[in-house]
């Protein structure tokens, strides 16, 4: 922030950790024209911070009311309690990770909206075509010999389904005009290393065979939900989706996430499962979290 209220710049600009909490969104409404497939029903839905805003401030009325009525909380004090009471969330969006008995895998990228639409300067791929995504380093003994990915637990707070591999050619966006639908892949791409790649009947699992020595390697593959409110799979590219989630409104994490199989050259055998960092805190994608109108209401009284 550079100037202050009345318009007059601060000597020192002033950082502002925002936004400080994130409230639902995507409502159903009744005066929009446009309905969402991305919930069940045809009312129109609105989005956007003009959709969650309110949302936040009918729940900081509520607290108010329960608390005893206009002024009973400071302006400071109730957006403290709002976000002390949010729900757990991804402290490390945008990133999931394992360390194993010396095998690290990493993964990072954004989501993207595969399904091109009629304005494609508005559709964005996010990390689907990033041959960098996923990047594996093995600090053991001997070498990397074969890895298998399993995505059928991961997506844990999706329609179902897990994850898939779609190694399919990524076709660029549409022309003006193309069907709103636009089904596409991104085949597996190493961003360096010599490596193969083979994928299973039901698109779960991709295994990679590496060239002798092998220890590190980065590699990218389009990852899509297995289940959608579109009828075909797309749209899972997000790092987070590898991971275990809290779904809202519960509170317990869903998981188990994206496991993983490695074989090395000594004959070891290394199994585990990416996870997200699930916890209480402050990112500069959802700030505190998801307001939880319970918990915020009963802290107050």
């Amino acid at each position: 922030m550079l100037y202050d209220s009345a318009g007059e710049r601060l000597p020192r600009p002033e950082l502002r950790r925002a936004p400080h909490v994130a409230a639902a969104d995507g409502v159903n409404t009744t005066f929009f024209r446009r309905d969402t497939a991305l919930d069940p029903d045809d009312r129109p839905n609105f989005f956007g911070t003009s959709a969650a805003a309110p949302h936040v401030a009918g729940i900081a009325a509520l607290v108010l009311q329960a608390a005893g009525g206009p002024r009973a909380i400071g302006p400071a004090a109730l957006r403290g309690l709002l976000e002390r009471t949010a729900f757990r969330h991804d402290l490390d969006p945008q990133h999931a990770q394992a360390s194993r008995r010396d095998l690290t895998i990493t993964a990072d990228g954004a989501a993207g909206a595969e399904r091109a639409t009629a304005r494609p300067r508005q559709a964005k791929v996010g990390a689907m075509t990033d041959p960098r995504f996923f990047t594996v380093r093995y600090d053991g003994p001997g070498s990397l010999v074969e890895l298998t990915l399993d995505g059928a637990g991961a997506n844990p707070t999706g329609l179902g389904g897990g994850l898939v591999f779609d190694p399919r050619p990524f076709l660029g966006l549409p022309l003006l005009g193309a069907p709103p639908l636009y089904e596409q892949g991104f085949p597996f791409t190493a961003g360096g290393g010599a490596v193969s790649a083979r994928f299973g009947a039901n698109g779960h699992r991709m295994t990679l065979t590496f060239a002798p020595g092998t220890r590190a390697l980065s590699f990218g593959v389009d990852r899509d939900e297995a289940v959608t409110a579109f009828g075909v799979a797309q749209d899972g590219n997000s790092a987070d989706a590898l991971g275990r989630a809290v779904p809202f409104p519960g509170r317990r994490a869903d998981g188990p996430g994206l496991r993983f199989s490695a074989r090395t050259s000594t004959g070891r055998r290394i199994t585990g499962t990416l996870r997200n960092r699930l916890g209480r805190g402050w990112t500069a994608v959802d700030g505190h979290g998801l307001v939880d109108a319970q918990a915020a209401v009963a802290a107050s009284r």
